[in-house]
């Protein structure tokens, strides 16, 4: 039945497509002196929904109704509105450069919705508001992502997601077309460091749940596209406090042809590390610096570097912990440790690429990148622990753990060295013509894994070594490899996107194919994928989505090693099969604009790996193979709740379940199960002084599934980590206003902003995992693994 959807999808749509008639306005908006001014406002003004944003290069597409004459307005903060009047005929491309002076006063808002934008299941996010954001992130985009409907975090430190029932490694992310890989030995959030964006350089940040088009690669779940702005002018941007600093500049040639922005970011835990209920000496040092670099070899020919380089090192004494937890009995766990932990990350990346306009409808860009990743895990930690039900003394408030029940130690150590390199080289190509856009591409990718893996366990408890055995000595959790991993995966793209009219009724379709091999599963694999949009011409202003589409992910390094240390090279490709319906609805509340947007999806899964999840590591199992599915709704409401700052509300149900072969457990939740969950960012500002803002962000995620490690991947008997639940608050006094007339532009500051932050409001004590004791009998005590508490931080923040 799917097929013979499909199959008629292919034969009688593009027939229809011949009988529709549009024109097309095209080409660049600049300022006075030529610069390309990005993400300016392109519309129709007897028409305002079908508007338009310019790209970080200046340039613009609108499709309009031919035959009367209408005229198209151009317009963005800081410059003169301008308008022409065209007279289009059908299937006409019209080039229309435009220059925008700029503006003295205040311009009136206008309310521009970008059509292309509508027609795809892409939500766009305001860089400016991920900069505002609290967190202990220094402005981490993530941040922001982590508010949108279908997107769950359980951890403040780790700059990782979960989409639509997937996990981490199940997300795209993209930089100027680069995919970024993130570093492999990675335990705990606490290690992680700084995502690799840097929200400082941000231009245009992009994000699909699901339904994602053949462009984009190979992974089940979602991706995240952003571009780094192309700057048009000299600036700087300075911020301190107390969790870190960061530092950017940018700045143009004379001839306009040369441009450069570079950040450098130094981010310090320490200081909320300390909050955690294990006490020691942490000394946790992050750093990285990245810079774009631009030239305009001609008018059709620019070329682009990309630079790259972090260093995350991770150094921790432990001494004790003590962990309270339980109702209505309260056990106490005490702990008391000896040795140390020292983790080490380096990554690199280089990127040069080439965009040539073949004409003002067809351009090419050719990407040579290469990412590199050296880490090296070390600790020898010693720990003797007791663990005892807390109860209090006749007539007395005080409390001990008086009832014993069970005592033990252990001793962990790790020698794990990881040598990584991607190259990655890739050709793409936009080719537009009358009402349909094509894109195609090829990329070839070659893997290169040197691991040395020495790590075990040494548990001994109430006096028995276990696993307990009365004729040797053995060792939990060994792991003992030298694996040298080589692999080429080769994958191409080809999709057509159609706009059509049909009286005043709009339609899009895109339909597109995507395969892939790679040498050492020896799979070659084909992914169609097809959405369509349309817009009916109906008094409320509402559109509608469907998407389905194939979306294999070929086994990457940690999918194919075992908890055992043996590496499974040919480890098949996992499978999802989206379906996605939605769509959204422009109105009006309180004489203020909103968005409403609903999805429903249901995602097929096959040949899934099961896994289970430690804080923020994946430990899958490649010797088994599962099928399931996820299946949910989310829904978000975006708008001026307070007038004439944006915020936004969002609301996810989420169900998905998982079928491993052979454990006759039938279906079980899976890791990632966690029904219930709601984000929110809320801006506010005092209504007599508007230099003063707050910014509020609220996340909550249900409980989710674990098991001790006896049981594997568990039963429906699971123990669960409680639901996660957070709020940060952010107050912010702009010192020196922005510059906006001839006596402000003498300033050397273009603006100064003082912040406190309020991280985790209500000292709420989320869990990240589950330390399991077990006594000599085999039973198991869950003991929580607790995340931060609250927290002041101060920051700086200087404009030049």
């Amino acid at each position: 039945m799917k097929r013979r959807i499909f199959y008629c999808l292919a034969i009688f749509l593009p027939p229809l497509f011949a009988f529709s008639q549009t024109a097309i306005v095209t080409g660049v908006i600049t300022s006075e002196d030529g610069s390309p001014l990005p993400f300016a406002n392109v519309y129709e003004e007897q028409n305002h929904n079908n508007a338009v944003q310019t790209d970080v290069d200046g340039s613009y597409k609108l499709t309009m109704k031919p035959g009367d004459s209408c005229t198209v307005v151009f317009s963005t903060a800081g410059y003169k509105k301008r308008v022409r009047t065209v007279k289009l005929a059908a299937n006409q491309v019209l080039r229309l450069d435009q220059k925008l002076e700029t503006e003295t006063t205040n311009i009136k808002e206008v309310l521009v919705v970008n059509k292309r934008e509508r027609e795809s299941n892409m939500t766009r996010i305001n860089p400016t508001l991920v900069q505002s954001m609290p967190g202990i992130g220094l402005g981490s985009v993530e941040t922001g992502i982590k508010t949108l409907p279908g997107v769950v975090s359980r951890n403040e430190f780790s700059s990782q997601y979960n989409v639509r029932g997937g996990n981490f490694d199940e997300n795209l992310v993209y930089v100027n077309d680069i995919m970024i890989y993130r570093p492999i030995l990675i335990r705990s959030g606490q290690q992680e460091g700084m995502s690799f964006i840097n929200p400082d350089m941000v231009g245009s940040i992009t994000f699909s749940s699901g339904g994602f088009g053949s462009e984009y690669g190979d992974r089940m779940s979602s991706v995240l596209d952003v571009a780094y702005r192309k700057p048009v002018d000299f600036g700087a941007t300075v911020s301190v406090s107390l969790l870190g600093a960061s530092g950017e500049v940018e700045s143009v040639s004379k001839n306009k042809k040369f441009t450069q922005i570079s950040g450098i970011r130094y981010k310090n835990n320490g200081l909320i590390l300390k909050t955690l209920d294990e006490k020691g000496e942490y000394h946790p040092r992050f750093g990285d610096f990245q810079t774009q670099m631009t030239y305009q070899w001609s008018e059709k020919s620019q070329i682009g570097f990309l630079g790259y380089f972090a260093v995350n090192d991770y150094q921790f004494v432990p001494k004790t912990k003590t962990v309270t937890y339980g109702y209505p009995l309260t056990y106490q766990m005490d702990m008391f440790f000896d040795g140390n932990e020292r983790d080490q990350y380096t990554s690199a990346v280089g990127a040069l690429w080439n965009e040539w306009k073949l004409s003002s409808n067809a351009r090419i860009k050719g990407i040579l990148s290469t990412f590199t990743s050296n880490e090296n895990e070390n600790y020898d930690i010693i720990s003797s622990y007791r663990l005892g039900e807390v109860v209090s003394a006749t007539g007395s408030s005080e409390k001990d753990s008086a009832i014993n029940l069970t005592a033990g130690s252990y001793f962990k150590h790790a020698r794990n060295d990881l040598q990584a390199r991607i190259i990655d080289a890739s050709v793409v190509g936009e080719f537009e013509r009358g009402i349909s856009t094509i894109n195609t591409g090829v990329s070839v990718q070659s893997h290169s894994v040197d691991m040395d893996i020495n790590e075990w366990v040494y548990v001994d408890s109430a006096g028995y070594n276990m696993p307990y055995s009365d004729t040797s000595i053995d060792l939990g959790g060994t792991m003992y490899n030298r694996i040298r991993y080589d692999a080429v995966e080769v994958s191409a793209f080809a999709q057509n996107t159609w706009r059509l009219q049909l009286g005043d009724n709009l339609f899009s379709v895109n339909a597109g194919l995507r395969g892939s091999y790679k040498n050492t599963s020896e799979q070659y694999l084909a992914s169609p994928r097809v959405k369509l949009s349309f817009k009916p011409d109906w008094k409320a202003n509402m559109q509608f989505r469907i998407a389905w589409g194939f979306y294999y992910q070929p086994a990457a390094f940690k999918e194919m090693l075992a908890s055992d240390g043996i590496f499974y090279e040919k480890t098949k490709a996992q499978k999802s099969i989206h379906y996605l319906i939605g769509g959204d609805y422009y109105m009006r509340m309180w004489e203020r604009p909103f968005k409403l947007t609903v999805e429903a999806y249901y995602k097929d899964l096959i040949n899934i790996i099961p896994y289970v999840v430690d804080n923020v590591r994946i430990q899958y199992d490649p010797t088994k193979t599962a099928k399931g599915y996820a299946r949910g709704i989310d829904a978000k409401l975006n708008g001026e709740f307070v007038k004439g700052i944006d915020s936004w509300i969002s609301i996810s149900y989420l169900k998905t379940m998982e079928d491993i072969e052979g454990d006759g457990l039938g279906l079980i939740r899976r890791p990632s199960d966690q029904r219930l969950n709601l984000g929110l960012f809320l801006q506010d500002y005092l209504p007599w002084d508007n230099s003063i803002k707050m910014y509020i962000t609220f996340y909550h995620s249900s409980k989710v599934p674990t098991s001790p490690p006896v049981q594997k991947y568990g039963v429906e008997s699971h123990t669960y980590l409680p639901s996660y639940q957070r709020v940060d608050l952010g107050i912010s006094k702009q010192i020196l206003s922005d510059k906006s007339d001839g006596e402000a532009t003498k300033r050397f500051l273009s603006s100064l902003w003082a912040s406190l932050e309020v991280l985790n409001v209500y000292d709420k004590k989320n869990v990240s995992s589950i330390f399991w004791v077990k006594d000599v009998e085999g039973a198991y005590y869950p003991t929580p693994n607790y995340l931060t508490g609250i927290l002041f931080n101060v920051k700086i923040t200087a404009k030049i």
